[in-house]
């Protein structure tokens, strides 16, 4: 949704009246609305949520009339296309989560990550023949 509005910052208003491309509210991906040739099982009662949120943003600077005729220069960062983006009801139970290290959830379908010194594998061999 596109809208139209004056920037403030304290005591300052912008001159002219800013365009600027808001992302909020909820949305669905294209490939599950109905009509979609794949779509997904958009019915079930557990079915994921999806935002509109930014998918690019980029600075804009203004000019802003502050008290005393005094006119400054604002820069802040408006978006310039949106994205659908997926979350669950568990992103917004942040009471329920502990923000420590140990408690991070583990990482589902990934393969163990050996680290070199295990896997037998070297580099010392590359390092002597560096110049």
């Amino acid at each position: 949704m596109r809208t139209t509005r004056y920037v403030t910052d304290g005591p300052c208003r912008s001159l002219k009246p800013v365009k600027e491309l808001l992302c909020s509210g909820h949305c669905e991906p294209s490939h599950l609305l109905p009509n979609s040739i794949g779509r997904g099982k958009w019915w079930r009662q557990n079915a994921l949520d999806y935002r509109c949120i930014p998918a690019h943003t980029r600075t804009q600077r203004i000019l802003m009339a502050c008290p005393q005729e005094e006119t400054r220069t604002y820069k802040f960062r408006a978006a310039t296309s949106c994205k659908c983006k997926r979350y669950t009801r568990y992103h917004n139970q942040s009471e329920l989560k502990d923000f420590g290290k140990e408690s991070a959830r583990p990482q589902k379908n990934k393969k163990p990550h050996l680290s070199r010194a295990r896997s037998g594998k070297s580099n010392q061999h590359e390092l002597e023949n560096a110049y």
